[in-house]
């Protein structure tokens, strides 16, 4: 067998596998969590203040409407948020920072946000 001097040694070498497929879901997940804790603290401060002023909120009016909604979009987001972090950690190639970040970040505005409403509810009642 003869070398050629013009072929790379690497050549023979299996082509590296893509790392950042791994990398690009967790930022996904990070980026997805921090808009949905972001959403869903003006949604609650949103709600507050509409329920502050005189009279309260009434409830068919379009910010009661708008209120809700964001509150169920924010609730998608963290949803995608630890779908795209567990799939950054099912993952075996990449960084798993992000995935992890983004996770105990969609985790913490569960607990914070999920508690919020359960002792809003219980003052309610």
């Amino acid at each position: 067998m003869e070398l050629d001097p013009y072929q790379s040694p690497l050549a023979s070498d299996p082509p590296s596998r893509d790392t950042r497929g791994g990398s690009a879901l967790g930022l996904g997940s990070f980026i997805a969590a921090l808009v949905s804790g972001l959403l869903q603290f003006t949604t609650f401060l949103a709600a507050g203040i509409a329920e502050s002023q005189p009279g309260g909120m009434d409830e068919d009016s379009g910010v009661a409407l708008a209120i809700g909604l964001s509150i169920f979009a924010a609730a998608g987001l963290m949803v995608l948020g630890f779908l795209l972090g567990f799939a950054s950690l099912a993952l075996t190639t990449g960084s798993r920072t992000w995935g992890v970040l983004g996770l105990a970040i969609s985790s913490l505005v569960l607990a914070v946000f999920g508690g919020m409403t359960w002792l809003v509810l219980q003052v309610a009642a």
